[in-house]
């Protein structure tokens, strides 16, 4: 964007040194100790912990929620690209990333949708008023997205499976027999493991329904960006961007924009996949309006006001 001088992270963990741990995550040697635990079946957050534990004093408690890595994440980034940006982190105030308590106007996205699903009103006190007119209208139909992915898991053989997902280790065997699952939710539990997570599971499931190649996946940078809703300083911000951005800037997509001989390869192949999952989303939406396909044509970013 050529505009970014900041980065804010929501943690569980704002008193932990961030900077000084990431130091240590991009030493490749420590880059090839975690890939060794984590081939021995070591969780994500455990690898870290284990290996932050040996090499430095800095970590006072384990670092295990997925917003701390995430934090972590993003801060090995800025340093290893050297991006001048300053990375801040802010103290979560709800009760944690998964809780499912609403006990004030704070709460996790997780309590808010299994509230929503359950019919318990208690959801509406922890979202802004707008929020709470829209969100009862929203949602998918869980039951045909996982009659969509089932479908995928019959027609396809393990090796098929591998050829469309990020699949390693033979994980794509452990999908395929999730095909006999009745639901999306039993089909994560029932390939997730202390070595495969169930949000890695969700991804490699739900990859099947776009039906691309296995490198498509791998692009490791995004080749456009695209703008979902702005308000007066967003909108002064995309004057900016429209001279310092060095990737293409959609607000509005024409028809005729993905066909622009003018754009890179990358931008093609990713900007196919976006109209792909979309049509896809759109096919789950409860509300029959949204049901179309090209949605991507017709719905223009939104201005808050």
């Amino acid at each position: 964007a050529g505009c970014v001088n900041a980065l804010c992270c929501g943690v569980e963990s704002a008193d932990c040194d961030f900077p000084a741990l990431a130091r240590i995550a991009c030493d490749a040697s420590v880059q090839a100790q975690l890939q060794a635990l984590l081939r021995q079946g070591t969780s994500y957050a455990s690898a870290w912990e284990q290996l932050f534990t040996a090499h430095s004093e800095k970590l006072d408690k384990p670092l295990s929620s997925p917003n701390d890595i995430l934090a972590l994440s993003y801060t090995q980034a800025i340093i290893r690209h050297g991006y001048d940006i300053e990375p801040l982190y802010v103290q979560r105030q709800d009760s944690g990333y998964n809780s499912t308590e609403i006990s004030s106007t704070l709460a996790s996205a997780t309590a808010i949708r299994q509230a929503l699903a359950t019919g318990n009103a208690s959801w509406q006190q922890a979202v802004p008023p707008a929020v709470q007119d829209a969100l009862p209208h929203a949602g998918y139909d869980e039951r045909l997205l996982w009659q969509l992915i089932c479908y995928r898991l019959r027609l396809l053989s393990p090796d098929e499976i591998a050829a469309r997902t990020e699949c390693s280790e033979g994980l794509e065997n452990r999908l395929k027999q999730a095909a006999d699952c009745r639901s999306l939710a039993e089909a994560v539990a029932a390939c997730s493991s202390k070595r495969y997570t169930a949000s890695r599971c969700r991804r490699l499931l739900l990859q099947l329904l776009c039906d691309v190649p296995r490198e498509t996946w791998a692009q490791q940078h995004a080749a456009y960006l695209r703008v979902l809703a702005f308000n007066d300083t967003g909108r002064q911000l995309l004057k900016q961007m429209k001279k310092t951005a060095a990737l293409p800037l959609i607000t509005k997509l024409g028809r005729g924009w993905q066909y622009n001989a003018g754009q890179a390869e990358a931008c093609h192949t990713q900007l196919a996949l976006e109209l792909k999952a979309t049509d896809i989303w759109s096919l789950l939406q409860k509300c029959p309006e949204l049901n179309r396909q090209g949605n991507d044509y017709y719905l223009s970013p939104v201005y808050v006001k």
